[in-house]
């Protein structure tokens, strides 16, 4: 996963929140555990990168608030 770009990993990101809250609605607990690592990995991931390399998050923020 480190050689993804940063706008890679927000689509990454964005899809996963999206499964989430599916996950979420369905009070399906084993997939929100799953989810949650890989949540982990994207977001340490965005993370790492440049500071100048970083995209805009905010499109993001509305989904994590709403999950």
């Amino acid at each position: 996963m480190t050689n993804d770009s940063p706008q890679s990993l927000i689509n990454q990101l964005d899809a996963l929140l999206d499964d989430e809250r599916r996950a979420l609605l369905e009070g399906n607990l084993e997939a929100i555990a799953t989810l949650l690592d890989r949540k982990e990995t994207l977001i340490d991931a965005l993370n790492a990168q440049e500071p100048g390399a970083k995209t805009d998050l905010e499109s993001l923020q509305g989904k994590v608030n709403r999950n």
